[in-house]
């Protein structure tokens, strides 16, 4: 499989590397994770921003307003681990944290932070962490949809415990595998999410490092995230039912069985659409496109380009396909039937691109079923 997140240059002439994407289950936990994984300096390049997602904004700014109400108001100092372009640390700043700090290693991402003067520490989140923050501790930590890139996650607990003060909170959020598994999601396996955490397997992972479970929910993000805060104080008011393994194992094998079958199907698909005489393109240029259409063996013959809010992506090409990634205005102009690769938000985009279906271009979602929108 390519590597998802690792873009490429148009003229680029080296051939994209390959790796082995396997995944297994843990017969004593239930977590799920990646054999093979790769260096972290991947994350250097990393180009993802939510920021261009109005509904995903709106999460952010009720997430903001959420987290700060639990800290009981103002005079606060936050620390966000990946904090990508800002965009929370920003709200949370605005509604009264006194102090604000992430830690972001992408080269394009950080330079956007310090561009926006949002203090940031341009290096990965270890073991040095608490004695490069700019306060003693930090009231609020926020992990979003980082600890699945993290090999090893112990170390990475360690420092968390490490940065928080006595009485502090640490929020993580994470893809769901039950919703990922329930919910049909067939992309959502690539290389830089090296680890896939339920409930119970997070919150044993913290509680192994002394952080105890305030509060779980699920959320719709990403197709569903497990959120769920942590505290030094041991009053358990949430409890995750431990994992099912047998259940866990038959779910995940039927699971691949489908996600193999689906795309044979979506290939057929899109074959059938060339054939009639229409033009194929994509919407979402993010990992998990680069997932489905290395699964489904798409390249510019079956979907001629993607399009992309994000201009950290336009001019490029995603791994392996080679597929151009275009503004979203190409839709109009050389396109009939638009795959909505960006599945967590095809209301939105559907909406956004009213030109493209007024002048008779079609959108199909391709999960958890392959239809027109």
């Amino acid at each position: 499989m390519p590597i998802a997140g690792i873009y490429v240059e148009v003229n680029a002439s080296e051939e994209d590397p390959l790796y082995p994407l396997t995944a297994v289950l843990c017969e004593s936990c239930g977590l799920v994770q990646l054999l093979d994984v790769l260096s972290p300096e991947i994350y250097e390049q990393y180009r993802y921003s939510g920021a261009t997602s109005d509904s995903y904004c709106d999460y952010l700014d009720h997430l903001a307003a959420e987290l700060i109400g639990r800290l009981g108001g103002s005079g606060k100092r936050v620390l966000e681990v990946g904090c990508n372009d800002g965009y929370l640390l920003t709200k949370l700043k605005q509604l009264g944290a006194a102090q604000i700090v992430g830690f972001e290693p992408s080269v394009h991402l950080s330079s956007i932070l310090s561009s926006r003067g949002i203090p940031v520490i341009a290096d990965v989140f270890d073991n040095r962490a608490a004695s490069r923050l700019p306060f003693p501790k930090a009231d609020l930590i926020v992990v979003r949809h980082v600890l699945e890139h993290i090999e090893n996650p112990n170390d990475f607990m360690v420092a968390i415990h490490d940065c928080l003060s006595p009485d502090g909170l640490v929020f993580i959020e994470v893809p769901d595998i039950e919703s990922i598994i329930n919910n049909h999601l067939y992309a959502h396996f690539y290389h830089e999410h090296q680890v896939y955490y339920s409930a119970s397997t997070l919150a044993a992972l913290a509680k192994k490092h002394l952080l105890y479970c305030v509060e779980t929910q699920r959320v719709p993000i990403h197709g569903g995230s497990v959120c769920m805060i942590f505290s030094k104080r041991s009053v358990t008011t949430c409890r995750s039912a431990p994992s099912d393994i047998p259940q866990c194992k038959r779910q995940c094998i039927d699971y691949a069985t489908r996600l193999f079958e689906h795309y044979e199907l979506l290939k057929a698909d899109v074959v059938a659409m060339l054939n009639s005489g229409l033009r194929v393109a994509g919407y979402g240029a993010a990992h998990r496109s680069v997932s489905a259409c290395a699964l489904a063996g798409f390249g510019t013959k079956e979907v001629r380009f993607l399009v992309d809010k994000n201009p950290l992506l336009q001019g490029l090409l995603i791994p392996g396909s080679r597929i151009p990634i275009l503004e979203t205005s190409a839709l109009c102009e050389m396109a009939d039937v638009a795959l909505i690769f960006a599945s967590s938000f095809e209301k939105e985009i559907v909406g956004q691109n009213s030109a493209f279906v007024r002048q008779g271009g079609r959108f199909k979602s391709i999960v958890p079923t392959i239809r027109y929108i």
